[in-house]
């Protein structure tokens, strides 16, 4: 009985040795290329992995920065707002008062002004010198949230034109009321937008890159990269984030495309629960994947010309293969007619049985 392993080896010399280049070089091409696409996908999951990462702590950095920035202004909001209360001397004399106030709006990088109102709205002081606004403020979105609400939290409205500078501002107010616990006028600061744009401008996104500062429910109070009125005080309530990641965890990252440009982004945010404030870093995940593409488009034109190459080699080697068989069979044909020849030169032809067919 016949080995198995003698049996393969006898198919194995039965195959022409074309076939077996052709199967070793196709082994060959097909390995490399899967080799090449494992290492290139194995590479992008990890770019993509480090770009998480990286997205989502500069989210929690900003999300710092900007709760840290709101809680400065917000200390000397209820500094004032305890000493009108109490009814210190101070608040009676408005010159005393402007001081008061140029001292602390001084000592506040973020703070554009700060202001106070009396329960009908009108200015009682401001830390501003000369302003283009002396009337009312009854009808701002602060001043009907505190008349109407008895909350002792700070409130962030939406992002407005300042009358006074007709900048846009962020405001954060306190409400005042009097001994009697009844509603006594607002005090105000307005936190300028441009504290937090120049913040920004120093942090490296890319082009398509951006930054937002929003309420939860979307409202955008600023953005990177700024575009006025076509953005500010616009809503992201569509947005994934707002619709559904925010209810799953107040932190956290997610991939989708932008509702605003329909740019695929990969969003970090995190939600500032002391102020009701949400900070968004959208990063492109295209250009995030830049340099992993560049290292793929190179990874391929190797892997490309090594088969190129090879290639060319096989098919040199192919036609030596078919040359040696040609030669071969040639040698083989001239060698049969030799012999043919010599025994049809031989006395015994005809006296041989096994020869005579040659005679």
């Amino acid at each position: 009985m016949s080995h198995p392993d003698s049996m393969v080896s006898k198919k194995l010399k039965r195959l022409p040795l074309e076939t077996l280049t052709m199967a070793f070089l196709g082994l060959v091409f097909v390995s490399l290329v899967g080799f090449d696409f494992w290492q290139s996908w194995h590479a992008r999951d990890v770019q993509l992995q480090q770009s998480e990462s990286t997205t989502l702590n500069l989210t929690r950095a900003l999300a710092q920065h900007a709760e840290d920035s709101f809680q400065e202004v917000d200390v000397a909001l209820m500094s004032l707002q305890h000493l009108l209360e109490q009814g210190n001397e101070i608040s009676f004399k408005p010159d005393a008062l402007h001081t008061l106030l140029e001292k602390y709006a001084g000592s506040l990088e973020q703070v554009e002004g700060l202001f106070v109102f009396d329960e009908q709205g009108n200015w009682r002081a401001t830390s501003l010198g000369e302003t283009l606004w002396k009337g009312q403020n009854s009808d701002r979105g602060y001043f009907r949230f505190h008349n109407q609400n008895t909350t002792e939290d700070p409130f962030i409205s939406r992002a407005i034109h300042s009358r006074s500078t007709g900048n846009w501002i962020i405001p954060i107010s306190r409400r005042v009321t009097d001994k009697q616990g009844r509603f006594a006028g607002v005090v105000l600061a307005t936190v300028r937008m441009e504290y937090f744009l120049d913040f920004y401008r120093h942090i490296e996104l890319g082009p398509s890159g951006a930054i937002v500062l929003a309420m939860p429910d979307g409202t955008i109070l600023s953005r990177r990269p700024f575009k006025d009125e076509y953005l500010v005080g616009k809503h992201l309530a569509q947005s994934y984030v707002i619709t559904t990641a925010l209810a799953q965890a107040p932190s956290g990252i997610v991939t989708i495309k932008a509702v605003i440009d329909g740019v695929e982004r990969l969003y970090g945010y995190q939600l500032i629960d002391r102020y009701s404030l949400l900070v968004m870093v959208a990063m492109s995940k295209k250009e995030l994947l830049s340099d992993w593409t560049g290292d793929t488009q190179r990874s391929a034109i190797i892997v490309a010309s090594l088969i190129i190459v090879m290639s060319l080699f096989g098919l040199v080697l192919m036609r030596q293969i078919g040359h040696a068989n040609t030669v071969k069979a040639e040698l083989i044909e001239a060698h049969t007619l030799f012999n043919i020849r010599y025994i049809m030169r031989s006395p015994l032809c005809g006296l041989s049985l096994t020869t005579s067919q040659y005679c």
